[in-house]
């Protein structure tokens, strides 16, 4: 885990990701198993934060999945979830179905208590696989977190059940 040395007018644009990940389901996993550093006092309010993941999914039953957005020192899913997506629940059939899910936050406050607001959405290939429908937008819902120490911020998944399998291949973050 690195931090990211930057100046607050500097776009950060960071892909974790460089070989698919192994299939995750009813375990809470970071997705892609990179963490990234924002440092102290870097987002500034009205800052856009944009968070791209690419994967297939596999069901063989009506499970929801759950994407989080983890905000914390410790760069594991023990970090508080700044931000939940529940938009999803599995069909009941589809091998390797194409998704995409993206959040677009939007920085209300900073401080010991900062604030995001934003949507997610969910593209998915028919509606089979991840998602019974093939494009869901929800907001999502946030939780503050401290802006002011630096954070790491990931993306994790878990599925209800382990007939609901997900493979990652790629996760872009963010801050424009």
């Amino acid at each position: 885990m690195a931090t990211i040395n930057v100046t607050n007018d500097q776009k950060i644009k960071i892909q974790p990701i460089l070989s698919a990940s192994s299939g995750i389901n009813s375990a809470e996993t970071v997705i892609g198993g990179a963490s990234n550093a924002i440092p102290p006092n870097f987002l500034k309010a009205g800052q856009n934060i944009k968070v791209t993941i690419l994967g297939t999914c596999t069901s063989s039953a009506t499970n929801a999945s759950t994407f989080a957005l983890r905000v914390g020192p410790l760069g594991t899913v023990s970090d508080a979830v700044a931000a939940t997506c529940t938009a999803c629940t599995a069909a009941a059939s589809g091998t390797a179905v194409p998704f995409k899910v993206t959040y677009d936050l939007t920085v209300r406050t900073v401080g010991a208590a900062a604030t995001l607001y934003g949507s997610c959405t969910v593209l998915n290939t028919g509606v089979t696989g991840l998602s019974d429908a093939a494009v869901k937008v929800t907001a999502f819902t946030a939780s503050a977190f401290d802006s002011t120490a630096t954070n790491f911020w990931m993306p994790t998944y878990v599925a209800a059940a382990s007939t609901t399998t997900c493979t990652f291949q790629n996760v872009i973050f963010e801050i424009i």
